[in-house]
C-alpha cells in the first residue's frame, strides 16, 4: 500500500508516518522526513523495549493495545510509532496493573487520572532524559459522550489475548475492532490509524467473529468506516456488506472525508466531525439518544 501517492513528506509526520513514508521513499526520502522518522524510530523501539520488560509483571490481568499492539504484529521493528504505551485492563484488575507499574518504576499521574473517566496515567524518567508514558485503560470508552453506547467487553478481549515476542496484546480480530472504536473517537485524525486498520484487514481474520463481535459491541457502523477508509484509500480488499449502515448515513460520512480532507490532523476540534461524524458512527437511533443523555450537561452550557 504506497504512501507516497497519497502523502507529501512533510505531513508524514504528524500523521504518524514518518518511519514508514521514510522507508517506502528509500534514498529519496528528504533530510527532513529522515531525519523525523529517526526520532519515532526510537522512541517505538523504546517502548518496544519497556513493553517486553513489563509483560513478566503484568502476567494475564492486562494486555497492551493500540499502538505498540500494531508495531508487534503488522509493522517492522520501530516503523510503528505512538505517542505513548496503551494498556488495557478490567476494573477488578486493576489495583494488580497500578502496583506492577510502580514495582517498575512508573510514577502515577494523579491529576491527570483525576480527570479521566476511563483511564490512569504513568510515566518514568529515562537515563536518556526521554519520558516513558503509559495510559492504563480501564475502559475503552468513556460513560459520557457519543460513544457511552459502545459496550467493549474488556473481560473477554483479555481471554482472547495472543502472546507476540512475549508481550499480551489482543487478538488480530479485536485489534481491528479496538482499531475502528479508536479511529472514531479520534476523528481518523491521523492517517496512521487508517493503515492500522488496511494492514490487519489484510491479516488471515476470522471474519465471520469480527462481524459478529462488532454487532454485539455496537460498533458495525465504526468497523465499517474504518474498512470503508482502507478500502478506498489503499484497495483493500474487503466485504463491507455484513455492515454496511443505511445508504443515507454512508453517503453522509463518505462525504466528511474526501482525500484532502483526510490530510488535516485537526478534525478532533471541528464539530461536524467531533459530533456530527461520532453520531452517524452509532449503530442505531436508540445508542444516539442514550449518547446524547449521557453528555456532561456542563458541554451543553
Amino acid at each position: 500500500m504506497p504512501l507516497a501517492p497519497l502523502l507529501p513528506p512533510h505531513l508524514a509526520p504528524p500523521h504518524g508516518l514518518a518511519p514508514l513514508l521514510r522507508a517506502e521513499l528509500g534514498p529519496l526520502a528528504p533530510p527532513d522526513l529522515i531525519a523525523a522518522a529517526a526520532i519515532d524510530e526510537a522512541r517505538s523501539l523504546q517502548q518496544l523495549a519497556a513493553a517486553r520488560e513489563l509483560a513478566p509483571a503484568l502476567g494475564s490481568n492486562a494486555l497492551f493495545v493500540k499502538g505498540i499492539a500494531m508495531a508487534l504484529t503488522i509493522y517492522p521493528p520501530g516503523l510503528r510509532p505512538a505517542g505513548d504505551l496503551d494498556l488495557l485492563t478490567t476494573r477488578d484488575l486493576l489495583p494488580r496493573v497500578c502496583n506492577a507499574l510502580t514495582a517498575a518504576g512508573f510514577s502515577r499521574d494523579d491529576v491527570a487520572a483525576d480527570a479521566s473517566p476511563m483511564e490512569i496515567p504513568y510515566f518514568r524518567d529515562a537515563p536518556s532524559g526521554v519520558t516513558l508514558m503509559i495510559d492504563l485503560h480501564y475502559a475503552f470508552t468513556g460513560d459520557q459522550g457519543l460513544q457511552a453506547a459502545l459496550s467493549i467487553p474488556i473481560d473477554a478481549i483479555l481471554a482472547r489475548r495472543q502472546i507476540v515476542d512475549g508481550v499480551p496484546i489482543p487478538s488480530d480480530e479485536d485489534s481491528l475492532l479496538l482499531a475502528a472504536v479508536n479511529l472514531v473517537r479520534s476523528c481518523v485524525d491521523r492517517l496512521v490509524l487508517v493503515v492500522d486498520v488496511a494492514r490487519l484487514a489484510a491479516r488471515p481474520l476470522d471474519w465471520n467473529s469480527v462481524f459478529s463481535r462488532a454487532k454485539a459491541w455496537r460498533i458495525a457502523t465504526p468497523l465499517w468506516v474504518s474498512l470503508m477508509l482502507a478500502h478506498d484509500l489503499f484497495d483493500t480488499p474487503v466485504d463491507l456488506d455484513p455492515i454496511a449502515p443505511r445508504p443515507w448515513k454512508a453517503r453522509a460520512i463518505r462525504s466528511l472525508f474526501s482525500r484532502e480532507e483526510l490530510l488535516r490532523t485537526d478534525r478532533e476540534r471541528d464539530p461536524r466531525y467531533r459530533f456530527l461524524f461520532k453520531a452517524l458512527s452509532l449503530d442505531s437511533w436508540g445508542d444516539l439518544l442514550r449518547s446524547v443523555a449521557a453528555i456532561p450537561r456542563r458541554l451543553g452550557r
